[in-house]
């Protein structure tokens, strides 16, 4: 293997995990937004209920 496709495929796995990173902070972001916007305004209740709902078989 040259130097240069060692590079060069340095770089392109480099590529990949910042592409990665600015994936999931789009989504983190997003998933903020959401949790302001709407998770905010429920009642202990409520997300008790969803928790058990969509959470809960995780757990």
């Amino acid at each position: 293997m040259g130097i240069d496709s060692f590079f060069k495929k340095i770089g392109s796995s480099i590529g990949k995990q910042v592409k990665k990173s600015q994936i999931n902070l789009k989504q983190r972001g997003e998933i903020r937004t959401i949790k302001e916007k709407y998770l905010s305004k429920l009642s202990h209740r409520e997300l008790v209920q969803i928790y058990k709902t969509y959470l809960g078989n995780e757990a």
